[in-house]
């Protein structure tokens, strides 16, 4: 590669020093400055040779540092960008750890909540009907109670004692439901594909000591044929407390 590019030069300058010694006067002159100023081409050009490899080699080089940097700078960023995306995938897993830890003792605490009113209500449901039937048995309250207990679903439920009895208004037929130990504020009644068939309004009254609060609605005929003995069939009563 090196002769190639220096043949140019060194072809004429080798003619001109061979036919310098056959010529005289005038034309050896000539040939000498020919020469002398191919010389001075060929050592200029391999001067500038050498400059312009140093400065490319210099400007690789260079570019090559600049763009090393950069990828260093870019690895280093997607790693620290990984590290922070690892981060946040183990403080949201802790999070989430959290949060079902907090949700399971929440549920428990309110299982055990609900089973201790459960208890209490039963308790208190206890207390009054012994105050009740110790009032009977004083002479403060007169009568006998005839009537069929209605006994709500047990199962987790709470269960609410009641008696029920039939009566007549307007050419209608009722249903009239007491309580003096948990006060239901609504009773429903529903069929054997747990369809609501009736539905009480609302109880006003309060509980007074001793004294019953009632709940009254419109039930169907069959249902009263069925608590009457009449007629076979399943019914659910539920109260809501």
């Amino acid at each position: 590669m090196r002769t190639k590019r220096y043949l140019p030069w060194i072809a004429p300058l080798a003619l001109c020093v061979v036919l310098t010694p056959f010529v005289d006067g005038a034309a050896r002159g000539l040939f000498i400055g020919i020469a002398m100023g191919l010389a001075a081409g060929a050592g200029l050009a391999w001067l500038m040779t050498r400059v312009n490899r140093h400065i490319a080699a210099t400007t690789l080089a260079s570019v090559t540092d600049e763009l090393r940097a950069e990828a260093d700078q870019r690895v280093a960023m997607v790693i620290r960008q990984f590290e922070w995306a690892v981060n946040d995938v183990a403080n949201l897993r802790d999070a989430l750890k959290r949060a079902q830890d907090s949700r399971a003792t929440a549920e428990a605490s309110e299982h055990r909540i609900k089973r201790r009113q459960h208890h209490l209500e039963r308790q208190l449901y206890e207390a009054r009907m012994k105050i009740g039937e110790f009032s009977r048995a004083l002479g403060s309250e007169n009568g006998t109670i005839d009537d069929e207990p209605t006994v709500l679903p047990t199962g987790d439920d709470l269960v609410v004692p009641l008696t029920w009895r039939v009566f007549e208004e307007n050419m209608l037929t009722w249903l009239r439901f007491e309580s003096a130990g948990i006060v239901p504020s609504q009773i429903r009644i529903m069929n054997e594909h747990e369809s609501v068939i009736a539905i009480s309004a609302h109880a006003i009254d309060t509980l007074i000591e001793g004294a019953q609060v009632s709940l009254v609605l419109r039930a169907p005929d069959h249902v009263i044929a069925t608590l009457e003995g009449r007629h076979q069939g399943r019914f659910t009563f539920e109260a809501l407390v």
